[in-house]
């Protein structure tokens, strides 16, 4: 019961991106589940508190979720993305080098760095090779370029 409860208190309140310990716990469900099990969009207000917090003026955005960015006053340029129209047009030409991004803020939401969509996972191999420098409820990774 004590380890139930220290878990329920530990992944308050990102309870949606919960993974077991055994698993790897919620840093890991990233690499293990996708799509509805961990990204429903839900971490977007605290994607802009992380921004306020940060000193972030603008961040390139990789959004999976159905809100609109702009109603929340976020301050974004749109990367390839999923289902809001500005992110989805994104993925024939991406608007950066996916071999070398250019320098800034990267948040992208983890069912867009594994592509889920796509058959052929070509815009955010380079991501997915590196560690995020932060995590936003574990459905947004951050990636800060110099």
């Amino acid at each position: 019961m004590a380890l139930l409860l220290f878990t329920t208190l530990w992944i308050h309140p990102h309870y949606l991106s919960y993974f077991n310990v055994a698993v790897g716990g919620p840093q890991n469900g990233r690499n293990i589940l996708l799509d509805s099990n961990i990204d429903w969009g839900q971490d977007l207000l605290r994607l802009q508190d992380w921004m306020d917090q940060n000193g972030v003026e603008e961040v390139n955005l990789a959004w999976f979720g159905t809100a609109d960015p702009d109603y929340y006053g976020l301050n974004y340029k749109p990367l390839p993305g999923f289902p809001r129209p500005q992110f989805l047009s994104q993925w024939t030409r991406p608007p950066f080098n996916p071999a070398d991004p250019e320098p800034g803020i990267y948040a992208i939401s983890v069912s867009n760095l594994w592509e889920i969509q796509l058959a052929d996972k070509n815009v955010y191999p380079w991501f997915r090779a590196r560690q995020p420098d932060d995590s936003i409820g574990n459905s947004i990774l951050i990636y800060k370029i110099p």
